[in-house]
């Protein structure tokens, strides 16, 4: 398992998306004929240096998304991760059906300007195409900040964030996202991070290995916790994060490298970031974790050996880089 600490200036784009009502289909005889609204998007993009701490929700009933998109080279909408996340975000705005959100992009200085311009053309696509209409409040801030490993740290970063929902770029949104937000509420007690089983077989050989050979301490016998997870879709009590002794005591350096230490397996590099660091640690602290329901990432796989699968109608779709679902 490799881990890699970034020391890139990080910063926050964020976008304050209120939708006033919902946002509805319009039928001819209900739009006054050549009606356009126009939302002048470009002059509500304010921009101004944050930290972490200083983001904030506008109100308590938005949802708080947060989008990481770094690496954007050039100022083209159409090239690398650009189509993909205007697939996402435009299959975000068609399931709204009118919760609020809370836009929080995670990117780089050379990324942000591409990705303000691709939110722009989103909001215009939709309104030019599938004849929507919004009222919405947005403001952009730029946020710079040294971030390590930066799954497990959210809590300590946004101080004034009591709930975060993390998604990957290359999803597919088929519900209103405050029917997943809800899934909060269903959490126990002890319970401060959601996250979908993984459906892919790609913990097979390290749980079985783990479970046979190894000194790791694995704590759970739960067959669906010991396929390990897919952090595409994850929900993050950041509340219950900070005030958790035993959450926080995992972030020291020791302890944190311990688990990867602890964790390693000859042979075998596990390497996707902190979805495996919340994958080791569930199988020794399984009470912090929450199984979501797989439909809430229902993950397409591009292998078939180990495999399991989803058998419910996906609410999102984790695409895995292909365009079949």
């Amino acid at each position: 398992m490799s881990i890699y600490f970034q020391r890139d200036k990080i910063m926050i784009l964020v976008i304050f998306i209120f939708f006033c009502l919902y946002v509805q289909y319009y039928s001819g005889d209900t739009r006054k004929d050549n009606e356009i609204i126009d939302v002048s998007l470009d002059k509500y993009f304010h921009n101004k240096l944050l930290s972490a701490e200083e983001v904030k929700s506008p109100r308590l009933d938005f949802i708080n998304l947060a989008l990481i998109v770094c690496g954007v080279k050039e100022d083209n909408i159409k090239k690398g991760i650009m189509p993909a996340l205007f697939r996402l975000i435009t299959s975000i705005f068609e399931s709204s059906k009118g919760t609020p959100v809370n836009f929080i992009f995670i990117t780089d200085m050379q990324s942000w300007k591409t990705v303000k311009r691709l939110m722009i053309n989103v909001l215009d696509d939709l309104e030019y195409n599938y004849n929507k209409t919004y009222k919405m409040t947005i403001s952009i801030r730029k946020y710079a900040q040294d971030l390590f490993y930066i799954g497990p740290f959210y809590g300590n970063c946004f101080k004034h964030l009591n709930r975060l929902l993390v998604l990957d770029i290359d999803l597919e949104v088929n519900q209103d996202l405050g029917q997943l937000y809800n899934l909060f509420n269903q959490m126990k007690r002890e319970e401060m991070i959601g996250v979908v089983a993984d459906n892919t077989g790609y913990y097979h050989f390290p749980m079985k290995y783990l479970l046979k050979n190894s000194s790791y301490k694995v704590n759970t016998r739960d067959e669906e916790r010991l396929r390990g997870f897919n952090t595409g879709v994850v929900l993050y009590n950041l509340d219950r994060m900070r005030e958790s002794k035993l959450y926080q005591s995992g972030l020291t350096p020791e302890n944190f490298l311990t688990v990867r230490k602890e964790g390693m397996i000859p042979e075998v590099e596990l390497s996707l970031g902190d979805q495996d660091y919340f994958t080791l640690l569930s199988w020794r602290y399984p009470q912090l974790f929450k199984i979501l329901p797989c439909e809430w990432n229902r993950q397409i796989s591009v292998t078939k050996e180990n495999n399991i699968g989803c058998n419910k109608t996906a609410e999102i779709n984790h695409l895995h880089g292909t365009m079949d679902v």
